[in-house]
């Protein structure tokens, strides 16, 4: 129920480097959703190639991480290119939420949008392309660390993602951040409260 801002300004002050953890603004929600989506990580990496796709590489790198991963994964996929192409669309994403996972991420693009909305899961992309990688990038790899967004993503990080953006922090940390998730939350209702008394930002916003 945490917003991606609260969960940041947690990690902040954790010590945690907040540019390191979020993701380009250019990745953002493909569908209309409310809430944060938030699970570990599986991973997908593509690179740059001129040969083509194979049904073996689909299955291995792409289907297979989607099928293995546990209930709540959010699953991340790296592009590996600039360029926008559909890294999934509406079918994948249905598969994706009937195998209980609770998002999809990518620097790259979808198609599909319609049924994508349909299906209701969030996703976040860089933007809609109506064609796929093609022979232009393949997958290579799956649960290895991955640069998506900006920002280096490792196998069971936490991946969160709402309105606001897309993050990843490690797994290890979700404990202290609940904590000070807490902290946070009394505080920013102090201050809702002091505000809506009629106090102003000098005396109302607690620091």
């Amino acid at each position: 129920r945490a917003p991606t801002t609260l969960i940041i300004d947690a990690l902040s002050r954790l010590g945690h480097d907040r540019t390191k953890l979020a993701m380009s603004q250019d990745v953002r929600p493909m569908i209309p959703s409310r809430g944060t989506a938030v699970g570990p990580a599986v991973i997908t990496k593509y690179e740059p190639s001129r040969a083509a796709t194979t049904t073996d590489d689909i299955r291995e790198y792409v289907f297979r991480p989607v099928d293995d991963a546990p209930k709540g994964a959010m699953w991340v996929t790296a592009a590996g290119t600039e360029e926008i192409l559909s890294m999934f669309g509406d079918v994948i994403v249905l598969a994706c939420r009937e195998l209980g996972l609770s998002g999809l991420v990518t620097d790259g693009g979808c198609r599909d949008i319609e049924g994508i909305e349909e299906v209701g899961l969030p996703v976040y992309a860089r933007g809609i392309c109506l064609y796929g990688p093609g022979n232009v990038i393949r997958p290579v790899a799956s649960d290895v660390p991955i640069i998506c967004g900006g920002i280096e993503i490792r196998p069971g990080d936490m991946v969160a993602a709402d309105i606001n953006g897309v993050m990843a922090f490690p797994s290890e940390a979700v404990p202290d951040v609940i904590a000070q998730m807490a902290e946070l939350e009394e505080k920013e209702a102090r201050s809702r409260a002091l505000i809506e008394q009629g106090k102003g930002l000098v005396d109302g916003y607690l620091f």
